[in-house]
């Protein structure tokens, strides 16, 4: 779903994110997963916006896992976000 919403992601049907939104909030072992990527496929497509969406949400939702690397999987590299005040805000600076 990453690769359609970075690829696709302003011609992605509201009803897709939304699900895919309800996917993620009940996959609570890949919350953490979850927001690092689609932390890092904002970062390579930001101009997608079904992405952003989801993105957004993601970072409101688990953001402290994004900024402590909670439940970091075996296979992913750590990230380094500054702190979370700063990350909503470059997010929501996006959309001025």
């Amino acid at each position: 779903m990453l690769k359609v919403l970075s690829e696709a992601g302003n011609f992605v049907k509201d009803e897709v994110w939304h699900a895919l939104i309800v996917v993620i909030s009940n996959a609570s072992d890949l919350h953490g997963y979850t927001v690092r990527a689609l932390y890092r496929a904002f970062q390579r497509s930001s101009e997608q916006e079904s992405l952003l969406r989801v993105a957004v949400w993601c970072t409101g939702e688990y953001g402290d896992m994004l900024v402590n690397n909670i439940g970091m999987l075996d296979i992913e590299d750590p990230i380094v976000v500054s702190t979370l005040p700063t990350l909503l805000f470059s997010v929501c600076f996006y959309f001025l």
